[in-house]
Protein backbone atom coordinates (compact mmCIF):
# COMPACT_ATOMS: atom_id res chain seq x y z
CA UNK A 1 0.00 0.00 0.00
CA UNK A 2 1.19 3.04 -1.26
CA UNK A 3 1.57 6.15 1.29
CA UNK A 4 0.32 9.27 0.57
CA UNK A 5 2.13 12.89 1.19
CA UNK A 6 0.36 15.34 3.49
CA UNK A 7 1.88 18.38 2.06
CA UNK A 8 2.55 20.33 5.51
CA UNK A 9 2.71 24.62 6.42
CA UNK A 10 5.39 26.14 7.24
CA UNK A 11 4.99 28.57 10.34
CA UNK A 12 6.59 31.97 9.14
CA UNK A 13 8.79 33.81 11.16
CA UNK A 14 8.46 37.69 10.96
CA UNK A 15 10.99 39.70 9.82
CA UNK A 16 10.81 43.86 10.27
CA UNK A 17 12.20 46.00 7.47
CA UNK A 18 11.78 49.54 8.60
CA UNK A 19 9.86 48.48 11.25
CA UNK A 20 7.03 47.01 9.45
CA UNK A 21 6.58 42.78 9.86
CA UNK A 22 6.69 40.39 7.03
CA UNK A 23 6.24 36.55 6.97
CA UNK A 24 9.30 34.82 6.05
CA UNK A 25 10.08 31.15 5.80
CA UNK A 26 13.12 29.22 5.42
CA UNK A 27 12.13 26.59 3.01
CA UNK A 28 13.71 24.14 0.23
CA UNK A 29 11.71 26.67 -2.18
CA UNK A 30 13.37 29.36 -0.88
CA UNK A 31 16.73 27.35 -1.02
CA UNK A 32 16.57 26.56 -4.58
CA UNK A 33 15.76 30.28 -5.19
CA UNK A 34 18.87 30.91 -3.57
CA UNK A 35 20.27 28.60 -5.55
CA UNK A 36 18.88 30.04 -8.82
CA UNK A 37 19.80 34.01 -7.61
CA UNK A 38 22.93 32.99 -6.87
CA UNK A 39 24.63 30.30 -9.20
CA UNK A 40 25.94 28.50 -6.47
CA UNK A 41 24.63 25.15 -4.48
CA UNK A 42 23.12 25.15 -1.38
CA UNK A 43 26.01 24.06 0.40
CA UNK A 44 28.64 26.34 -0.84
CA UNK A 45 26.60 29.10 -0.29
CA UNK A 46 25.97 28.01 3.77
CA UNK A 47 29.94 27.60 3.82
CA UNK A 48 30.48 30.79 2.80
CA UNK A 49 27.75 32.02 5.52
CA UNK A 50 29.53 30.59 8.17
CA UNK A 51 32.81 31.69 7.03
CA UNK A 52 31.35 35.17 7.17
CA UNK A 53 32.10 35.55 3.50
CA UNK A 54 28.65 36.13 1.75
CA UNK A 55 28.26 38.84 -0.06
CA UNK A 56 25.75 41.47 0.77
CA UNK A 57 23.95 39.51 -2.73
CA UNK A 58 24.20 36.42 -0.89
CA UNK A 59 22.24 38.01 1.98
CA UNK A 60 19.76 39.98 -0.03
CA UNK A 61 19.12 36.82 -2.01
CA UNK A 62 18.59 34.67 1.22
CA UNK A 63 16.02 37.23 2.73
CA UNK A 64 14.22 37.71 -0.52
CA UNK A 65 13.56 33.95 -1.09
CA UNK A 66 12.60 33.81 2.36
CA UNK A 67 10.16 36.78 2.81
CA UNK A 68 8.98 35.13 -1.07
CA UNK A 69 8.18 31.70 0.46
CA UNK A 70 6.36 33.41 3.35
CA UNK A 71 3.93 35.07 0.51
CA UNK A 72 5.73 38.72 0.26
CA UNK A 73 5.72 40.16 -3.12
CA UNK A 74 9.50 41.33 -3.54
CA UNK A 75 12.44 42.02 -5.75
CA UNK A 76 15.80 42.26 -4.74
CA UNK A 77 15.80 45.16 -6.04
CA UNK A 78 13.32 46.92 -3.89
CA UNK A 79 14.83 44.82 -0.81
CA UNK A 80 18.27 46.44 -1.20
CA UNK A 81 16.77 49.72 -1.65
CA UNK A 82 14.80 49.93 1.64
CA UNK A 83 16.63 47.98 3.82
CA UNK A 84 19.07 49.49 6.73
CA UNK A 85 22.22 47.87 6.89
CA UNK A 86 23.11 49.33 10.47
CA UNK A 87 19.27 48.82 11.93
CA UNK A 88 17.97 45.98 9.77
CA UNK A 89 20.46 43.63 9.42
Amino acid sequence: MKKRFIKSQHEPKMITIRGEEYPAIFSMAAMAEVEEATGTPYAVFFDKMAKNEGTIKDQVALVCACLRAGGTEVTAADLMDSMDIINDF
